[in-house]
């Protein structure tokens, strides 16, 4: 037992050091002889975890990532089967609990792959491109549920109340988030710890017309407050509302043009 665990040990370091050095395919190998000699060896989940979704990544569906391929679930899963893929990972993967050389590049992947996936407009896009492809079959990962057509039916638009307001337990940093998160395990991008996103009332300096002009933007999935007991006194939370004030700014300044310009045709 203890032969067979120190080497599983050494080839684990071996597939870490291969990972370092960006080399996916060896690392996995290396990892498959660890798991197969010791499966239980700590922090062997992670690391194979972390190469899954590397390796997934470098997949393309028309010219993107294969999102469903890196959250290793079917292309036809449902929202409730994604989510708890994505949270199952996320354990896994966030990088306080990996120390994988690549742990918070797979965890932004998966963080990306949601996001995408849990956007109702740009999942039907992607179900379509797939679905295009005459050979894209791709098996379910090991313990992932067949998807529904839960969402054979959406809207294009997201609905107006489609954000909530959080906090980072550690630094006060506030922020706005598409509902998809809620409650979802997050990482602050201000001390880099993990908190879970529960709901709070939003910041009352918050102002209407600005939060219409951020919801607006398709890509844009959070924004960022100082934290609230230094938010008078801090430069730099007072950087981020300006600037998000210009954008938003623009952006109005922008679509009265396009509105003008389809006004005159």
């Amino acid at each position: 037992m203890a032969d067979s665990k120190d080497q599983a040990l050494r080839a684990k370091e071996i597939a870490e050091k291969k990972l370092a050095e960006n080399d996916l395919i060896g690392a996995k190998k290396f990892a498959l002889e660890a798991q197969t000699l010791f499966p239980a060896l700590e922090g062997l989940v992670q690391l194979t975890a972390t190469l899954d979704v590397c390796i997934a990544s470098q997949s393309k569906v028309d010219g993107e990532k294969d999102w469903h391929a890196i959250l290793r679930v079917n292309s036809g899963a449902d929202e409730d089967t994604v989510r708890k893929q994505y949270r199952k990972l996320a354990l896994l993967l966030h990088p306080d609990k990996n120390k994988s050389a690549a742990a918070e590049d797979a965890f932004k992947l998966i963080s990306q792959a949601w996001s995408v996936l849990s956007d109702k407009s740009r999942r039907t896009l992607e179900d379509s491109q797939e679905a295009s492809q005459p050979n894209n079959k791709r098996a379910a990962a090991p313990g992932d549920a067949n998807g529904s057509s839960k969402f054979s039916k959406r809207s294009k638009e997201p609905p107006a109340s489609a954000t909530f307001w959080t906090s980072c337990d550690r630094c006060g940093m506030q922020y706005e988030h598409l509902r998809v998160y809620l409650n979802l395990i997050l990482l602050c991008l201000n001390c880099h710890a993990s908190y879970v996103a529960t709901a709070i009332n939003p910041p009352s300096e918050f102002v209407s017309s600005e939060h219409t002009s951020l919801q607006s933007q398709p890509n844009l999935h959070c924004f960022q407050w100082g934290p609230s007991s230094s938010r008078t006194e801090g430069a730099a939370s007072a950087n981020v509302v300006e600037k998000a004030k210009r954008h938003g700014q623009r952006l109005e300044r922008k679509n009265d043009v396009l509105k003008r310009k389809a006004s005159a045709s």
